[in-house]
C-alpha cells in the first residue's frame, strides 16, 4: 500500500511543470529568471546595484544561458529610496510596476512605454504609490499603460511636466503634493501638482475625470484634444494661473466646478457641441471679459452661478447672428448686461498666404472649429486660420 502512494506521489510530482527561478545581474539591474515547460521565460526586474547617477534603461529581453527571458514586470519596492537612479526607460513588455516599486527614490525622470510602438495589447497597470515621495520633475506615460492605482504619483513635489501619449479616461490618477503644515496640528495641507506647467493631453483621452488637475497652480494653459466628450467635478479646480483654455467641438459635458477659482481666465469660447454645464462652473474666474457662444440653439440651465456676478455684469457675450432674443429668454445666458451679435466668432480675418510647414485650423463658415487636417472633411466651404492669418477655401 505504502508503496503505490508513493508511486502516485511521484507520479503527480513529475506531472507538474518545473519553475526554475534564477537571480542574475545584468548590466547593474538586479533580475529575477522564471522559465517552465509550459510558460514563456520571463523575468522581474527586483532593483539595481549602482555605486553613482546613472540613467537606466530597462530591455524589454534579456538572454541568460542561451534561453530568452521577456521583461514583464518591476517588483514592489524594486527602486523604493533608491538614491543613484537618475532617470529610468521602462520598455512596453513591462505589464506591472509593482506597489512602490519607486517609493521615495531620487528618481528625476521617467518614460513608461515607447507611443512609436502598437501596444494596443498591453496592459501595463502602475500599482498604488509607485512613484510616490519621488523626486520626479518629468513624467511620459506612454500607449501602453492602462491602469494607473491610486496615489501613483503622489507627494511628488517636483513635479513640472506631465505627457500622456494615451489612456482612455483621467480619472484615477492624482499628481498630489504632500506639504507638511505645523498649523493643522499634524494632518498634511493637500496641493495637487502645484508645480506642473505643462500638459501633453493625447486625442485617445475621452474624458477628464473629477479633481485630477485641482490646484495645478503652475499650469497656463490647457488644450483639450478632439476626443474629450468630458470635463469632470473640480477636474481644473483652483488653477489660477491658467489664462487660457482651448475646448474642442466634441465637448458636451462640463461638470460641477470643472474651472472654479480660475482666477486667471479672461476668455471663454463655449464650442456648440455643448449640453450640459454644471453648477459653479466657472464661478469665481472674475477675470472673464469676453465669452464666446456661437450656437443656434443656445442650452438651458437652472443655476445662474455658472459664472460669478462680476462676469455677468462686466463681461460681453458673443453670440451667433440671429440669436440674440433666444439667448435673452435662456438661463443662464440672459443674466449679461452685454450681449452682442458676431457675424462669425473665432476667425479675425479673412487674408493671407499659408505657410506649408506649419499647422492649420478648419472652422466652418460660422466660425466655429471642425478640424486640424482636412481629412474627412465634407465638402462645403470652410475658413482655414494659420495663427492671425485666414481664408476662405472650397472643399469637393
Amino acid at each position: 500500500y505504502m508503496k503505490r502512494v508513493l508511486l502516485m506521489t511521484l507520479l503527480i510530482l513529475f506531472s507538474i511543470p518545473v519553475l526554475a527561478q534564477i537571480g542574475v545581474i545584468q548590466d547593474n539591474i538586479r533580475y529575477q529568471l522564471f522559465n517552465s515547460d509550459e510558460e514563456v521565460p520571463y523575468a522581474i526586474v527586483w532593483g539595481a546595484e549602482l555605486t553613482e547617477k546613472t540613467d537606466l534603461v530597462i530591455p524589454s529581453t534579456l538572454s541568460y544561458e542561451g534561453v530568452e527571458y521577456i521583461v514583464t514586470e518591476i517588483a514592489r519596492n524594486a527602486f523604493s529610496k533608491c538614491e543613484n537612479l537618475n532617470s529610468i526607460e521602462i520598455p512596453n513588455s513591462v505589464t506591472k510596476i509593482g506597489v512602490c516599486a519607486f517609493w521615495g527614490c531620487h528618481l528625476k525622470s521617467v518614460i513608461i512605454g515607447n507611443s512609436e510602438i502598437d501596444m494596443s495589447d498591453s496592459k501595463t497597470h502602475i500599482g498604488m504609490r509607485a512613484f510616490a515621495g519621488s523626486w520626479l520633475n518629468s513624467i511620459f506615460i506612454g500607449n501602453c499603460v492602462a491602469a494607473i492605482d491610486e496615489d501613483a504619483f503622489s507627494d511628488c513635489n517636483n513635479l513640472q511636466k506631465v505627457d500622456f501619449a494615451s489612456i482612455e479616461s483621467l480619472c484615477s490618477i492624482k499628481f498630489e503634493n504632500y506639504l507638511s503644515n505645523p498649523l493643522s496640528k499634524g494632518h498634511n495641507l493637500y496641493i495637487r501638482g502645484n508645480l506642473i506647467t505643462e500638459l501633453v493631453i493625447p486625442n485617445t483621452i475621452t474624458k477628464i475625470g473629477s479633481h485630477i488637475f485641482e490646484g495645478c497652480t503652475g499650469l497656463t494653459s490647457v488644450e483639450i484634444p478632439n476626443s474629450v466628450t468630458e470635463i469632470g467635478v473640480n477636474a481644473f479646480y483652483g488653477c489660477n494661473s491658467l489664462t487660457s483654455v482651448k475646448f474642442p467641438n466634441s465637448l458636451t459635458i462640463i461638470k460641477w466646478a470643472a474651472f472654479y477659482g480660475c482666477s486667471g481666465l479672461t476668455f471663454v469660447e463655449i464650442p456648440n457641441s455643448i449640453t450640459e454645464i454644471g453648477p459653479v462652473a466657472f464661478y469665481d474666474c472674475r477675470a472673464i471679459n469676453e465669452i464666446n457662444y456661437n450656437t443656434s440653439d443656445p442650452i438651458s440651465v437652472g443655476n445662474k452661478d455658472i459664472f460669478s456676478d462680476e462676469v455677468y455684469i462686466f463681461a460681453t457675450l458673443n453670440v451667433a447672428k440671429g440669436t440674440l432674443e433666444r439667448v435673452k429668454a435662456t438661463s443662464p445666458w440672459m443674466y449679461f448686461t452685454n450681449i452682442q451679435e458676431k457675424e462669425s466668432l473665432g476667425i479675425d480675418t479673412i487674408v493671407g498666404d499659408f505657410d506649408p510647414r506649419l499647422p492649420v485650423e478648419y472652422y466652418d463658415i460660422h466660425g466655429v472649429k471642425i478640424s486640424d487636417t482636412d481629412n474627412g472633411l465634407a465638402p462645403g466651404i470652410y475658413i482655414v486660420r494659420q495663427g492671425l492669418i485666414s481664408k476662405k477655401v472650397v472643399v469637393r
